[in-house]
């Protein structure tokens, strides 16, 4: 993360043009919430900035992607035009030659090889894209349940195995730091063994312990499709880091569910990944961060 933070195209984004301003889509405000003194409230202020930082975050990841998979595509077609016929492109890399490290052509490609070679890279370009994002939402969903259970850690103390963290909670007020390095310890351990249910289910515990709702003004927006979408990217993500090359079972199963995902995935077919599935991805995320953001505030209510 430290590096996609030190990269985040966002932080410093200004529209020198005011005619570039005008194709921009304008996002809806992301809302934070101030808790001030309500101690009962802080898990919700700190989970409206969390969602704002990785929005941006996984804006800005995103964008890498898509830049580099635009470079192939202008790759394939420069290196197709008449205009590079009898010129050749090279992969350079360096070699010991005479005790220097010397600049050298590890490869050499005519045009249309070349051409051909840029637009079949596109695939794994995408499949890395796809493991990045996820690696994202995955690590958002643990951080914003994580957070809850730090200011809410009732549920998780009660029997006589924690007897030790209810005494440091009980004193909490006395000597903070105690209970703090102690409960968060706990979480960690907690996130260890959670993230074996998978990112679907643990979204579905999430707002099961909150009390979080979907959002009053997207009816047709159901916790079960947000689940099943996120357990698609899941099945994908999961797919591509053991190396499948062709659409397994689950992942056909999970694919062009009506207003779930409009993944394309037929079992047995070639696995087959476009710059399409990465803007599918970003756009659910997008929507994914804003419902969150409106059912945080929608819980201040209830």
């Amino acid at each position: 993360m430290s590096l996609k933070r030190e990269l985040n195209f966002f932080e410093n984004f200004v529209i020198t043009d005011a005619g570039i301003a005008d194709i921009i889509h304008v996002e809806p405000p992301h809302i934070i919430y101030d808790s001030g003194d309500k101690l009962d409230t802080k898990w919700i202020e700190e989970s409206t900035y969390m969602l704002k930082n990785y929005s941006e975050v996984i804006r800005s990841t995103y964008t890498r992607w898509a830049l580099a998979v635009n470079g192939l595509n202008l790759g394939f077609e420069k290196y197709n035009a008449d205009g590079f016929k009898g010129k050749a492109f090279c992969v350079s890399s360096a070699r010991f030659i005479d005790d220097e490290i010397t600049p050298v052509n590890i490869i050499a490609w005519d045009g249309p090889t070349a051409a051909q070679n840029h637009i079949d890279t596109v695939n794994m370009l995408a499949s890395y894209g796809i493991i990045d994002l996820y690696s994202l939402l995955e690590e958002l969903v643990i951080k914003l349940f994580k957070t809850y259970l730090f200011h809410n850690p009732q549920k998780m103390i009660e029997g006589k195995d924690n007897r030790n963290y209810r005494i440091l909670y009980r004193d909490r007020h006395e000597n903070p730091q105690a209970w703090k390095d102690a409960w968060n310890k706990r979480l960690d351990n907690w996130h260890r063994k959670k993230i074996y249910d998978g990112i679907s289910k643990i979204l579905i515990s999430y707002y099961e312990a909150t009390g979080l709702k979907v959002p009053v003004d997207q009816p047709n927006f159901t916790l079960e499709m947000i689940s099943t979408s996120l357990k698609s990217i899941s099945v994908l993500r999961n797919c591509l880091i053991h190396g499948a090359t062709n659409v397994p079972k689950e992942l056909a199963e999970v694919s062009n569910i009506d207003k779930v995902n409009e993944f394309d995935f037929k079992e047995g077919d070639k696995i087959d990944l476009s710059l399409n599935h990465l803007i599918a991805i970003e756009q659910f995320t997008n929507a994914f961060v804003a419902s969150v953001n409106v059912s945080l505030m929608e819980r201040l209510i209830l």
